[in-house]
């Protein structure tokens, strides 16, 4: 099945953000007299599976796309999907289907805090995660992770001093971290919940990038619940089956009691369930045989690409990427010391556009991510423009 992911798809008439000339003309300036190496946003170029596809266009259809309510059928999906790919089983009646992750990001903040009262995140982080806490006008309180051997460590002593002075509420972890791909460990996730449960921090779990661990297995706070006093999980299918335009995602509760209060904050919101694709999209990725062949294959091939760019930068000399053991994107490390501003500037002149260290919080200058969701003959023409732009800067 591998060859399907080495098509190119010419997305520029897709309305989506990552191709649209349109949007990308007034969001980077870019040179579009060269060829674009697109290689930021967290989505893949690869066709979407066929049963996905076909379920949507089943849906559309029926030529209403009025309200939409819970199906049975979605919840018994992801039951599913979690014992055959996580050999997790599920309570289904605490699953919710909701809208988007960053919005049941906001819901969970202002139901379990109050304005001025603090969140703790780990730093660098994605964007959002800083945007959800202060336009919902709480604190945000930052457990910096240390780089070590090319991955990110947690400094525990920090992260418990943190909580107790700033008398933490809640704990929004990324997990897997994004942008480092990091998946933590047993003894990691367990010294967390040990700290959090001692001084009554809730934790809320992100983990969108848990089903796209390249080799073994997410260490989901799920497989600790009975450890854990209360938690919630946020995922979806949107990275690993490119849905993210669906808008949908669901929660994992720990507890009836949670579920309640957060869904009562959701009815007063007025936000609650995603757009009438969603639910048929999630039941044919995660219900489907040809999905989850298409899935395993898909991570395979990413995997793949993930060891030619380590291989690629590490040449280098100056560049170090992290060891990606979750998604499809890779953080790497500019052991050098540039005009970061220029060196962005001719970057978008070669055409390439990557996610560089200013698009997270609490990111260190030097740093940028790459997509690598993408056929391999066109990611390594990426790769030769990016190393040719830092080998020039290098040499000046």
């Amino acid at each position: 099945m591998d060859n399907i992911f080495d098509k190119k798809i010419d997305r520029s008439n897709h309305e989506e953000k990552k191709w649209s000339l349109e949007h990308l003309k007034r969001t980077f300036p870019v040179n579009f007299s060269k060829k674009l190496h697109s290689l930021w946003i967290a989505d893949l170029d690869f066709e979407t599976p066929k049963p996905i596809v076909d379920a949507i266009k089943t849906r559309a259809n029926k030529a209403t796309y009025s309200y939409g309510y819970i199906q049975n059928e979605a919840i018994e999906a992801i039951v599913l999907w979690y014992k055959k790919l996580h050999n997790i089983t599920l309570d289904k009646s605490m699953i919710q289907i909701v809208d988007g992750i960053v919005n049941s990001m906001i819901e969970v903040i202002k139901c379990f805090t109050k304005e001025g009262e603090s969140v703790l995140i780990q730093t660098p982080v994605y964007k959002p995660f800083e945007e959800v806490i202060l336009n919902t006008k709480r604190k945000l309180v930052a457990n910096k992770l240390v780089h070590k051997n090319n991955e990110y460590h947690i400094d525990f002593d920090d992260f418990e001093k943190q909580i107790v002075d700033h008398k933490v509420k809640l704990f929004l972890w990324c997990n897997p971290h994004n942008p480092g791909g990091r998946v933590w460990r047993d003894d990691e996730v367990l010294k967390i919940i040990e700290i959090c449960n001692k001084h009554n921090v809730f934790i809320l779990s992100d983990e969108v990038h848990g089903d796209l661990v390249l080799k073994g297995e997410h260490n989901s706070i799920l497989r600790f619940a009975d450890k854990v006093k209360e938690f919630i999980v946020v995922n979806s299918p949107n990275k690993g089956f490119n849905l993210a335009g669906l808008y949908g995602s669901y929660m994992i509760f720990s507890s009836q009691k949670t579920m309640d209060l957060v869904m009562n904050t959701y009815k007063q919101s007025r936000v609650m369930t995603p757009n009438v694709f969603f639910q048929p999209a999630l039941i044919a990725a995660y219900a489907n045989d040809e999905s989850f062949k298409w899935f395993k294959a898909m991570k395979n091939y990413i995997h793949d690409n993930y060891l030619f760019i380590k291989e690629e930068f590490t040449k280098l000399g100056f560049l170090e990427p992290m060891n990606v053991e979750a998604s499809y994107l890779i953080w790497t490390k500019i052991n050098l010391d540039l005009d970061w501003v220029a060196l962005k500037k001719e970057l978008f002149n070669h055409g390439v556009i990557v996610s560089f260290f200013d698009s997270f919080m609490g990111a260190e200058p030097g740093w940028f991510r790459v997509n690598i969701g993408l056929p391999r003959a066109e990611l390594a023409q990426g790769i030769e423009e990016i190393k040719a732009v830092l080998t020039e800067f290098k040499n000046r």
